[in-house]
């Protein structure tokens, strides 16, 4: 018996007959509920002192700026007192006319700091600004990198569209969250081939919360332009014409399953039709039937006492018939990858020199990019022991990472 489904796929133009709910309504918000959202960057010569009547503290002060269609940020590196020795503040203005009098501004925290390098974090900072002639709220993180006379700052900016929306007979808090920078929502996330490889281009984010309204749990995302599910079914939301309003109707789709026996994981599937960010456990998740490339996947274990998970990233290349991913209607699709892991230790010989390493891979082959203990740290670095024939030790060492 084929089973069947009902989706949503996020479309930027609405059908003439959707029942159009509230306005939706620009917020600040994390810039972890955008999936796959990119840093903007201002370095090197793009850096320039500060204008007279700027608002400036130090006479050091360096001002850059971040902009796209309709909109600029300018963000400047400064102190918080005139004689300080090194700047300790970033101030921002989203106007785009140089003015940081009064404006937002967040404490650098230092992570490195040694001769002429110079590593800080800052933010999370509630910063407005100006889009196309409207004061856009958005959460600012990011951070600056010096060394000499080269200077870098990256920025996050977490903002979205944000509304109420009915989901069979229940009404939803929806965000359309900025993923592209450019900040016009309802950009569908593309697919791209590449020769053999398949790459995907981000769009924005649906976001759907089930709980309480503000976003900080129980929350359902989907790529723009790609199936959500809500409470076992599935819904297809759509953006008015003029990206204001938006509604959520159910279609039919035929549908499988998919089971990746782990407590916890997470992965990104590139199909035809759809891209789709899936979470699990061990429990079997429905997808739409199709082929698929998978083009990530994370990990995670039982929580230890703490709450904490151990995580490990598997590297996965689209080529890679490792990477294929088909899904019937009706059927389960059984997928072995991450752990357990295999550890494979080699040695290449150079003249009298031999060199060892550790690779590695997870259950069907794959190498590991990425492991965490539970507290979130690199776990520690590995001791090798060689042994003769007759088990007498002859070598030990431990192996950096690198």
């Amino acid at each position: 018996m084929r089973m069947k489904t009902y989706m949503t796929v996020l479309c930027l133009l609405a059908m003439a007959l959707a029942a159009w709910a509230g306005e939706l309504t620009p917020v600040a918000c994390d810039a972890d509920l955008a999936l796959g959202l990119r840093p903007v960057f201002v370095q090197g010569t793009g850096f320039k002192p500060g204008q007279e009547g700027s608002g400036l503290v130090s006479s050091q002060a360096r001002v850059g700026a971040v902009s796209g269609t309709g909109w600029e940020l300018q963000v400047a590196i400064d102190s918080s007192t005139a004689d300080a020795k090194a700047p300790d503040v970033v101030r921002f203005d989203g106007t785009g006319k140089g003015k940081f009098a009064g404006a937002p501004t967040a404490a650098l925290k230092i992570i490195a700091e040694a001769g002429d390098l110079y590593h800080a974090t800052f933010g999370p900072v509630d910063v407005k600004a100006a889009i196309d002639g409207k004061l856009v709220p958005m959460t600012v993180t990011g951070r600056y990198i010096k060394s000499g006379t080269y200077r870098r700052v990256d920025l996050t900016l977490g903002t979205a569209m944000q509304g109420k929306c009915n989901f069979g007979d229940r009404e939803l808090a929806v965000r359309i969250v900025n993923g592209d920078n450019n900040f016009q929502p309802g950009n569908a996330w593309q697919r791209r081939a590449l020769g053999k490889n398949v790459a995907v281009v981000p769009g924005d984010t649906v976001a759907v919360d089930l709980g309480d309204g503000t976003f900080a749990k129980d929350v359902r995302k989907a790529c723009c332009g790609s199936p959500i599910e809500v409470g076992g079914k599935w819904y297809e939301v759509a953006l008015s014409q003029d990206g204001k309003q938006v509604s959520a109707k159910q279609v039919e789709l035929e549908a499988g399953m998919l089971h990746i026996d782990h407590p916890k994981w997470s992965c990104m599937l590139i199909g035809d039709k759809f891209v789709l960010p899936l979470e699990g456990g061990p429990e079997p998740v429905a997808v739409p039937a199709g082929a698929y490339v998978m083009r990530s996947y994370e990990e995670f274990s039982a929580p230890d006492d703490k709450g904490q998970r151990a995580r490990l990233a598997v590297g996965i290349s689209p080529a890679a018939a490792s990477s294929k991913v088909a899904v019937e209607a009706g059927k389960m699709a059984q997928i072995a990858i991450g752990s357990p892991l295999s550890a494979t230790v080699k040695a290449n010989k150079q003249a009298q020199q031999v060199m060892l390493s550790l690779v590695l891979t997870d259950a069907a082959g794959r190498p590991i990019t990425g492991l965490a203990t539970y507290d979130g740290k690199q776990p520690p670095e590995p001791q090798i022991t060689i042994k003769d024939a007759t088990g007498a030790q002859v070598y030990q060492n431990t192996l950096g990472y690198g």
